[in-house]
């Protein structure tokens, strides 16, 4: 079965799909957290650029910081 992921990828296999937490940004320009699922190559390149956030602690920074993406 194919799936289209968060990131607008084609999944093949949705085993193959990464669930992430993601920073990013509300309507309004506050800082929120983001939930989806993405294809391996996304991920990553999520995972490099710094988006990805892993447990609460990280999740608690980034919402209270002045660290704009």
């Amino acid at each position: 079965m194919t799936i289209r992921a968060s990131c607008g990828c084609l999944i093949q296999n949705s085993m193959l799909g990464v669930p992430i937490r993601f920073k990013e940004y509300d309507r309004e320009g506050n800082k929120s957290v983001g939930y989806g699922v993405f294809c391996q190559y996304c991920a990553k390149k999520y995972e490099y650029d710094e988006k990805v956030i892993h447990n609460e602690d990280e999740e608690r920074e980034w919402v209270e910081s002045d660290y704009k993406l």
